[in-house]
């Protein structure tokens, strides 16, 4: 029996493994108007898209809470100049846009006081 299995094994030893992925020759030319980029390539495209709509996201709030910041500073007329007014709008809107393209969930947690421990 060990005689047959001897033989059996210097048969197959050196023969290429089933699941090894085989290299694929490409036969036929992409289309010019088809872009081929790498997997690699696609992800960083794909990060991307997710950071800007991130950050989109949290100007949107960023804009909601200096439109507040604006109505509360006309109330007090003379009192809050104006370009003070306009730097705070700006930073709040950059502040949450980049938060929130960074800080991703966290940031939204931390804004709207929610326990992750409780999801």
């Amino acid at each position: 029996m060990m005689e047959r299995i001897n033989d059996a094994y210097g048969t197959i030893q050196h023969a290429p493994l089933r699941y090894a992925p085989q290299p694929t020759e490409r036969t036929s030319r992409p289309k010019i108007n088809t872009p081929v980029i790498s997997e690699r390539e696609h992800s960083v495209a794909i990060n991307q898209l997710g950071f800007w709509v991130r950050f989109a996201c949290g100007s949107i709030l960023g804009l909601l809470i200096s439109a507040s910041i604006a109505l509360r500073a006309n109330l007090f007329d003379g009192v809050v100049p104006t370009t003070l007014v306009a730097f705070v709008a700006i930073a709040v809107v950059l502040g949450c846009g980049l938060g929130a393209a960074w800080g991703g969930d966290k940031f939204w947690y931390a804004i709207f006081g929610v326990d992750r421990r409780l999801l």
